[in-house]
């Protein structure tokens, strides 16, 4: 799995894996974890939510990046990655959003009654749909913007200036 994957895809891996496991192995009790955590509790939210719009633009630059690779291959000519262009598009889609990002989180959640609903009726517990609701709710508009930017880079089967 990992041999296929560039190396910086490796080492975002291995780091990931290593964090994860400092965190599984050191969150439940140990003096330095327990230290760290009232020393950061009040900021703890802030560097999460750059880590999520940071892994978020990540993604979404990745993935245009390989889109635009594979419509390269099919291309005789294909014209050089523009940084600029796709920064340029993301910024047009997230001001496409901003005013619309209430009402969409207003209708994920709408969707998630209905799951509930159903839930509800086959007697299953409810708190497994704690973290989908919420995240889906927060995080769930930001895909408007994601879908946006990659339709943007596939329809034009190359990252030019317009």
């Amino acid at each position: 799995f990992i041999s296929q994957h560039s190396r910086p895809l490796r080492y975002t891996f291995i780091l990931v894996l290593l964090i994860n496991l400092f965190v599984h192995f050191h969150a439940s009790g140990v003096a330095l974890a327990e230290w760290i955590h009232i020393k950061v509790e009040h900021v703890f939210h802030i560097p999460r939510i750059i880590v999520a719009i940071f892994s978020f633009l990540l993604a979404l630059y990745w993935d245009c990046r390989q889109k635009y690779r594979y419509n390269s291959k099919n291309q005789s000519s294909p014209a050089p990655w523009n940084n600029r262009y796709f920064f340029r598009q993301l910024l047009q889609s997230f001001c496409r959003l901003l005013p619309v990002y209430p009402f969409l989180a207003v209708v994920i959640s709408f969707g998630f009654l209905f799951v509930i609903t159903a839930f509800e009726k086959l007697h299953l517990p409810l708190q497994i749909l704690n973290m989908p609701i919420y995240y889906g709710t927060l995080y769930g508009p930001l895909m408007m913007m994601y879908w946006d930017v990659k339709k943007t880079v596939a329809r034009s089967g190359s990252v030019l200036p317009r």
